[in-house]
């Protein structure tokens, strides 16, 4: 399926131009910032006016949605199976068949239920609205069997593991253990960029989060 972009000259030229090391626009933003107060009126006019195209090209929707589309453009690649998602391209593209269980993490519903990230809302259904954690049907597959660590003692951990005698869904089956692991460190990732608060990792046009 064929996905259009619609971000006009600007994100033609931040597309067509590449996009520069992270470090790279680091460093010259911090150049911009550093500037000396002992200028002439010609060089801060001419600093002024490079630190307006800076901003407008590095800092602009455009650039944004040059980074959602080279994200989507590299998960076109995957396949369907249950894996790791690693970095926030993946999971911004993740399949449909992973979007299920990146949204049965409660951390994600959470917010999704705040309304302040997206929750792939192109192809993602909420069986379960307002539902999280072990209330939610997802959550119990995932964690189905899973021995969880809560505070070590001196000479021995304190460990439990559920399982959840539910009745499946149609058509429905039980997690592999290697696809229950996959989802579980989805997660550990997932959680790191919403805690981070910047770029939704549940949107494939890379908008911020709420």
């Amino acid at each position: 399926m064929a996905i259009i972009y619609d971000g006009g000259v600007d994100l033609f030229s931040a597309m067509s131009g590449g996009q520069p090391h992270p470090g790279t626009i680091d460093f010259l933003s911090r150049q911009f910032n550093n500037v000396s107060n002992n200028l002439s009126e010609v060089s801060r006019r001419f600093h002024e006016k490079a630190k307006t195209v800076f901003d407008k090209t590095y800092n602009s929707d455009a650039m944004r949605l040059a980074r959602a589309a080279s994200r989507r453009v590299k998960s076109l690649w995957g396949s369907d199976e249950i894996k790791a998602l690693v970095n926030i391209g993946d999971l911004q593209h993740a399949r449909v068949n992973q979007q299920r269980w990146i949204m049965a993490n409660p951390l994600a519903r959470e917010l999704y239920h705040e309304q302040r990230l997206d929750g792939y809302q192109d192809s993602y259904v909420d069986m379960q609205p307002g539902v999280r954690g072990e209330d939610h049907y997802d959550y119990r597959r995932v964690m189905n069997g899973i021995v969880s660590f809560s505070e070590e003692t001196e000479n021995e951990a304190n460990w439990s593991a559920t399982t959840y005698f539910d009745m499946l869904y149609d058509e429905d089956r039980e997690l592999d253990i290697d696809e229950q692991a996959n989802i579980l460190s989805t997660w550990h990732y997932l959680e790191m960029y919403l805690k981070a608060g910047k770029e939704d990792p549940t949107s494939k046009f890379n908008s911020d989060l709420g």
